[in-house]
């Protein structure tokens, strides 16, 4: 099931994983979405700074800094924005100290699921 609310939109995938970012993106685009790619921080940054995005969905492990780091640093380029955050950590042994209490964004589990995640971003979306 599609949910309405963010389907058409604008979603950046921030992962330096190229083989999930790529089976993410054409999931979400099945979806609807408009997706792009950056594979690190700095490209994240560059990605945030040049565009509109409304959702982003960002690995709390880059080989350039970390997702909640990005979105701090960047979410003024987009206040409308739903940010969204993923991570293997969660399999491997807990959460990231930075999303125990209270949790800064909504966490996924990789592996992640396109339909969850556009579910529980279109449940918090701003109409």
């Amino acid at each position: 099931m599609i949910s309405r609310s963010l389907s058409r939109k604008r979603l950046l995938i921030v992962d330096d994983d190229a083989g999930l970012c790529q089976m993410l993106a054409w999931e979400f685009e099945d979806l609807g979405y408009h997706v792009e790619l950056a594979y690190d921080c700095r490209e994240g940054s560059r990605c945030l700074s040049a565009g509109r995005f409304d959702v982003v969905l960002l690995d709390f492990h880059l080989p350039d800094g970390n997702g909640v780091s990005l979105m701090r640093q960047m979410e003024h380029h987009q206040p409308r924005a739903v940010w969204g955050l993923m991570s293997a950590d969660s399999v491997n042994g807990g959460l990231p100290g930075c999303l125990r209490h209270p949790p800064v964004m909504p966490f996924f589990a990789k592996p992640v699921s396109p339909l969850a995640v556009d579910a529980k971003l279109a449940a918090i979306a701003p109409t």
